[in-house]
């Protein structure tokens, strides 16, 4: 959902700028980088799990991402949107940490589109730090329980925290596009 976000805030920011991009360079994070390290530490568990190695602690990992990503959110808020942004990590960080440090997939909807292959990964434990829901799995209505599926050029599986994200990177380029000398770009 993230990705979709940053499409069309800046579709939207473009429209608004009459094509001008200047504006994406007035928004002003401290630290950018870090969201930037906690993705590649994500997609280093990804890529070992990929390789072989099962022996991966996803809890470990994850405790990583998040640190760095509450780390990100704190030096940067003194920025409204970043209180959403916040929440939305903060909901996926409980859900996570309630499960042994693997964020539920719900796959019954899944199943009914045809993506058998990938449940039987997410089941077989070859997503890194994904799971399939079961009965014990702890703040079910936080886990990945929302769906896109076809015709929907990216389908995928969300929850809420990962929509509060989206929500506050949509709002921060929108509104960031619309008066670059706002409180939020500061």
């Amino acid at each position: 959902m993230l990705i979709e976000a940053v499409i069309v805030g800046t579709l939207v920011g473009l429209v608004i700028r009459r094509g001008q991009l200047e504006w994406l360079t007035k928004i002003n994070f401290k630290h950018l980088y870090l969201p930037v390290i906690a993705m590649m530490f994500e997609f280093a568990g990804s890529i070992l799990l990929e390789q072989g190695f099962t022996q991966i602690n996803p809890w470990l990992i994850e405790l990583l991402v998040y640190s760095i990503l509450f780390a990100f959110v704190w030096l940067n808020a003194n920025q409204n949107v970043m209180l959403i942004i916040m929440m939305g990590i903060a909901l996926n960080a409980l859900v996570i940490f309630a499960n042994d440090g693997m964020m539920p997939v719900d796959v019954s909807k899944a199943l009914d589109y045809g993506y058998d292959q990938k449940v039987s990964e997410l089941s077989e434990g070859h997503v890194f730090a994904h799971q399939v829901m079961t009965d014990t799995t702890a703040f079910k209505g936080l886990a990945d329980v929302y769906h896109l599926f076809p015709p929907y050029p990216l389908p995928k599986s969300f929850s809420v925290g990962d929509l509060l994200i989206s929500a506050g990177v949509l709002i921060l380029l929108i509104t960031s596009s619309v008066d670059e000398r706002s409180d939020i770009c500061t």
